[in-house]
Formats: structure tokens, sequence, C-alpha cells
């Protein structure tokens, strides 16, 4: 995989990718930083990938609700303004929350929740060894079907992150209107 955006730039978030995504165009943003509280950031990326075009962002919240409402509105401001109209988006990150919460909420507002349209297995990712709570996602707009979503857990995850990743299986339609009559599990 390659480095497609991201780094130091978007506070450490990285969107990696195989060598042939064709990208179009990427931005790195660093959110609001609130009482010397850690850096959180948010990579974007506008690709193309086996003919489908789509913008993916990778973000990380703050720990604290209030900052996290505040990231979530930066984070859509960022968004509309860099994806181009009508392009599917997919926004994918810790959200340092759980399903139900008013940040879930917020975030689902503008895209379904990858999971909760399709998924499998153990979703719990808050850490790698006994996890407890689902505090990772990626959540979907209009033009791309979920077609799985699991948590990985494996000796190798283990020892590269303190997460259990997110992995999605999605169909990105040419048209937004195509993928909304197939979608899955709607």
């Amino acid at each position: 995989m390659a480095m497609i955006a991201g780094g130091r730039s978007a506070a450490a978030n990285l969107l990696l990718g195989d060598p042939s995504i064709t990208v179009r165009g990427t931005r790195a943003l660093l959110l609001h930083r609130y009482r010397r509280r850690e850096r959180r950031g948010v990579a974007m990326a506008d690709l193309t990938i086996r003919g489908s075009r789509l913008v993916v962002a990778g973000f990380h919240l703050s720990g604290v609700e209030t900052e996290r409402l505040g990231h979530i509105d930066e984070l859509h401001r960022a968004v509309d303004e860099f994806r181009p109209p009508g392009v599917p988006m997919m926004l994918a990150g810790d959200v340092n929350d759980e399903p139900g919460s008013a940040t879930w909420a917020r975030l689902t507002a503008r895209g379904a929740d990858a999971a909760a349209v399709h998924s499998t297995g153990d979703l719990r990712t808050n850490r790698t060894e006994s996890p407890t709570r689902r505090i990772d996602a990626l959540f979907v707009g209009p033009g791309i079907t979920v077609i799985q979503t699991t948590a990985i857990d494996s000796p190798d995850v283990r020892a590269a992150s303190d997460h259990r990743p997110v992995v999605a299986d999605l169909y990105v339609a040419d048209r937004p209107a195509e993928a909304d009559r197939s979608r899955l599990g709607v």
C-alpha cells in the first residue's frame, strides 16, 4: 500500500491505498484544539477506484463530547468544500463514542453507519485485547452500497494498533441513484 493523504498535517491520520487507485486530489485538516488536548485531524482524498469515483475522509475525534460535536461540524464543512457535487463519500474513523450517542446521531444524519446496514462478527473496536465498545466506524453517503463490515482481530492487529480495524466491502455506483436502488439491508 502507498500513502494517499494525511500524516502530520492531519494529526497522524493516514489514508493508504493500492497503487492502482487514481488520486484526483487530497486535503489534510487539523481540527480545533481545545485546552491543549491531543491534536485531532482529518485526511481526505478524491479517488477513482476501478472506474468509480468517491471521496474518502479519515478522522479521529476528541474524547470529550462537546469537542467531538464541534469536530464533526468542522469535518462536515471540510468535506462539503472538498467533495465535488454528486460524488459519493465515505467518512471513516475513531469516533470516540458509541452508537446511540449525540455524536453518532450527528454523523448518521449525513451518512449511514455501515455496520448498521450489514455486519458480521464482533464489532467492538475500542481496544485489541478484550474490546468492550464499538467506537470506530464507517459512514457512507448515497451512491455507496454496504456489502459487509467487520472488525478484525489477529496477532498482527494486536501488535500494530490499540484498536481493532473495521473493514468494509462496498459497492460504489457510477451514479448515486443507481446504488440507492440496489442498497442491501436498508
